[in-house]
């Protein structure tokens, strides 16, 4: 067997698709797809390193964890797929939108918490929350 297929560094830098789903269920976009969004793995030294600093600093109010999360969604978050709306109006990706977008509680949980979870970014494996 070649364990190179367990080495997550290159899908983890490049970031893969992870569907959206909350509470179990797979949301689709205007296009009847799955709702995509791009994220690093928890490999890349970008996103480990603020990972490891959040996790020596635990924030303490809901404010400080909110700030957190989009701090590490900024670092996490490549892109998504255009098939969805917020407040009926399209979100072309943007630096700026990430913030927007992950103030939902529900997608900050449902695409944060997949960061860490290295089977999405192993060789052949596809992304399955």
């Amino acid at each position: 067997m070649d364990i190179s297929a367990f080495d997550t560094r290159p899908k983890s830098s490049a970031g893969v698709d992870i569907p959206l789903v909350i509470e179990g269920a797979t949301q689709y976009g205007d296009d009847d797809k799955p709702i995509t969004f791009k994220v690093k793995g928890l490999a890349d030294p970008d996103v480990h390193r603020l990972y490891l600093q959040q996790a020596r600093s635990p924030s303490k109010t809901p404010e400080e964890v909110l700030a957190a999360d989009l701090r590490f969604a900024q670092v996490a978050v490549l892109g998504w797929s255009a098939n969805w709306k917020l407040d009926g109006k399209a979100v072309p990706f943007s630096r700026g939108a990430v913030d927007k977008v992950f103030t939902i509680p529900a997608i900050r949980a449902a695409i944060l918490s997949q960061v860490t979870k290295e089977r999405h970014f192993m060789n052949g494996a596809s992304a399955q929350p």
